[in-house]
């Protein structure tokens, strides 16, 4: 039964991976590069799919006592990314600090949080580092925070594509690795919800 679970899970998740690339193709075969440009349509998605994060982190901490602190650690990780993603925004209203500022007051928060907490942090990562939704959350991180980054950058793209390279290439890129980087890390918040252990004591996954 839990291998057919899993299996169920893994095809869903897939078919939610296909439906958002067949719709980034459409719309990328309409030619329709505002949807791509900073500020609009696919940066709000970013936006909505970090919201979900943080949103469902709320929810595990509230019913899934045993995961609590993990949780919480999820939500700061939602809103970091929030604030990188509003990056434009906030560069041009704190000209002094920029998102900076904002993302530092999380950091430092987040560092004060999990010191606070560190013993029963670790109690719990045991059982969370084991659980399926770990690897997802994983990779989500790696793909949003260094691939995206790397392989959707001016200095890596235009050497590769010498005369061809337009700028909208690496906006394009960027973008569209870093909403499966996002969707990856909602899925991978919502797999946490359902499988953390729903008690105070027992720290392993269910």
């Amino acid at each position: 039964m839990s291998n057919t679970r899993n299996f169920v899970i893994l095809f869903l998740y897939t078919l939610a991976y296909a439906a958002a690339l067949l719709a980034l193709a459409k719309i990328a075969a309409a030619d329709n590069q505002a949807f791509f440009r900073e500020g609009n349509w696919l940066e709000g998605i970013h936006q909505g799919l970090l919201a979900g994060v943080m949103i469902l982190a709320v929810i595990g901490a509230i019913m899934r006592p045993a995961w609590r602190n993990v949780f919480v650690a999820l939500a700061f990780l939602g809103l970091l990314g929030s604030i990188r993603e509003l990056n434009n925004y906030l560069n041009a209203t704190l000209p002094v600090l920029g998102w900076q500022g904002p993302a530092f007051v999380v950091l430092a928060a987040l560092a004060a949080f999990l010191i606070r907490v560190r013993r029963r942090l670790g109690q719990e990562l045991v059982g969370f580092i084991r659980s399926d939704a770990f690897g997802m959350l994983w990779a989500g991180l790696v793909i949003t925070a260094l691939m995206a980054q790397q392989i959707g950058h001016g200095d890596f793209l235009e050497p590769l594509l010498a005369d061809d390279y337009q700028p909208v290439y690496k906006r394009v890129i960027e973008e569209v690795i870093e909403v499966f980087g996002y969707l990856m890390i909602a899925l991978g918040t919502l797999q946490t919800v359902l499988r953390a252990p729903r008690g105070e004591a027992d720290a392993s996954p269910a």
